[in-house]
């Protein structure tokens, strides 16, 4: 039997270690999905029969097939897989390379983020970014800039106006690092994201499945719930929407068990940085408890505007609301001293406030309203950009919403 190394680091370092680890388990409350950029086409990559879809191995259909390529190769050409199959007797189940339970019912299917293995996995890096921009709008609500001081950041640097991607990017450099000009090294080595590090989630194949969903968007044309399908409210607006399938880790409490997963904060790095502040695992919980109570507060506000319009927004709606108690009971909890837990909202269709927008709103919007107006421009009273993901049940009816996450203390 092979045994593990016992390595004293204050022997090689002269330091002890200064890590502090933590072990969490990490739950599905909707659909996630975080993209390989890699789309498989319907008909050429999968097919979809019986509500499940099959990705095929083209591979070994090539390798038995080699003595009729031209059709082979027509038949690729023109995404015309099953054509092929059916026309020349082969059972289809033998060029399965996995399947999903699921209809796509695009003609295209996101594929999810793996490891060198095939495995699903969440990166931690992914994670980290998400949780890096709760630390980010918890340390600006403490900052209390006043309206000068916040016109400043996102408009200005040395003097000169900014361009509009760097707008949050001077916020985060002022709140996330202690850079000054005596360090050597550029910003980036002086932000709390040095700090902390998150191992990634590992999911199995089994609990991917397939995902319809609809793409709403409100951005320059006031795309909003009360105009889509024109002034006819008999008209059903989702066939207005995008759609978009994707293999998605489940929800399914049957299918996806809870899975471990590490979060570590390097108290040496602390110190390097010169981080100045109180920075802890609850500290942590407590932001991301915070930001994703005001994303759900605000997306809550937009449908239930829409479901004026809209009716069968409502089961998204009540999903909203009981994540929203579970925030609550969390903070509840936290403050209780009791194993920490956080809601938190990641990967694709977590849409703006989670990624770079969670210094608006609250008592800043106007300004950068008045900063950037073009981004602005008529959207109504649900401030750019407004895009959400929902998902659709199999009769293409909304059922919940995506990117949902409850983290809990081992």
């Amino acid at each position: 039997m092979i045994s593990v190394m016992s390595i004293d680091i204050k022997k090689i370092t002269g330091h002890e270690s200064k890590i502090e680890k933590k072990t969490f388990f990490f739950t599905p409350f909707s659909p996630l999905f975080i993209g390989s950029g890699q789309k498989f086409i319907k008909g050429l990559d999968f097919v979809s029969q019986n509500n499940k879809t099959y990705q095929l191995d083209l591979t070994k259909l090539f390798r038995d097939r080699i003595e009729d390529l031209d059709k082979l190769e027509s038949a690729i050409k023109n995404a015309n897989i099953p054509n092929y199959t059916s026309e020349n007797g082969i059972k289809i189940s033998q060029y399965v390379k996995q399947s999903w339970y699921g209809d796509s019912k695009s003609n295209e299917l996101l594929e999810p983020v793996s490891d060198g293995f095939g495995i699903p996995i969440i990166p931690g890096s992914s994670f980290k970014g998400s949780m890096r921009t709760a630390l980010f709008a918890s340390f600006l609500k403490e900052k209390k800039l006043d309206e000068g001081e916040y016109r400043n950041l996102i408009t200005k640097r040395d003097g000169k106006s900014l361009p509009v991607k760097w707008a949050s990017q001077s916020l985060q450099k002022e709140l996330l690092t202690t850079y000054h000009q005596s360090k050597k090294g550029s910003s980036p080595n002086y932000d709390i994201g040095r700090a902390f590090r998150i191992s990634d989630i590992k999911f199995n194949a089994e609990n991917l499945e397939v995902f319809n969903v609809a793409v709403l968007n409100e951005t320059n044309n006031g795309f909003q719930w009360s105009v889509m399908g024109g002034k006819d409210k008999n008209v059903d607006q989702l066939s207005f929407a995008t759609k978009i399938s994707l293999a998605g880790i489940s929800f399914d409490e049957e299918i996806t068990k809870p899975q471990k997963f590490d979060i570590s904060i390097n108290r040496s790095v602390l110190e390097a940085i010169e981080w100045r502040k109180p920075f802890d695992f609850k500290i942590i919980a407590d932001s991301c408890n915070q930001l994703s109570k005001k994303i759900l507060v605000m997306d809550l506000s937009y449908l239930d505007d829409a479901k004026n319009n809209f009716s069968e927004l409502s089961v998204v709606i009540d999903d909203l609301e009981e994540i929203l108690e579970t925030v609550e009971e969390c903070m509840i909890e936290n403050e209780k001293g009791k194993k920490l837990s956080w809601i938190q909202r990641i990967g694709w269709g977590s849409g703006w406030l989670t990624m770079t927008g969670a210094h608006t709103h609250d008592d800043y919007i106007d300004i950068v309203k008045k900063a950037y107006p073009k981004l602005f421009k008529r959207t109504g009273p649900f401030e750019f950009p407004k895009t959400r993901k929902i998902v659709l049940d199999r009769a293409g009816k909304p059922a919940t919403t995506m990117g949902w996450v409850l983290i809990e203390e081992q």
